[in-house]
């Protein structure tokens, strides 16, 4: 007697949590605004939005970076380089 069939190997779910500092969202309340027309007026709100910008787009690299890294393992292609160059 002979027995076939197709099987799928199951899934590799990843068992450590992602960073809490990753899952934080980016500010949205109390923002700058800018007062006026001028250049001096929007100046102030431009570097503070600068400010917020950088952390926020490092937070965001780095947790793209890290989803990166679970699907690369979970499909099998193991590429941790964070970058898809």
């Amino acid at each position: 007697m002979i027995l076939s069939g197709c099987i799928t190997p199951p899934l590799k779910i990843p068992n450590v949590p992602y960073q809490e500092n990753l899952k934080r969202k980016c500010p949205t309340e109390n923002l700058p605004r800018i007062k006026g027309n001028t250049g001096a007026d929007i100046a102030a709100p431009a570097i503070e939005y600068q400010d917020l910008y950088s952390v926020c787009a490092a937070r965001h690299n780095a947790l793209i970076d890290e989803i990166d890294k679970r699907e690369s393992s979970l499909n099998g292609t193991e590429n941790y380089s964070g970058s898809n160059w």
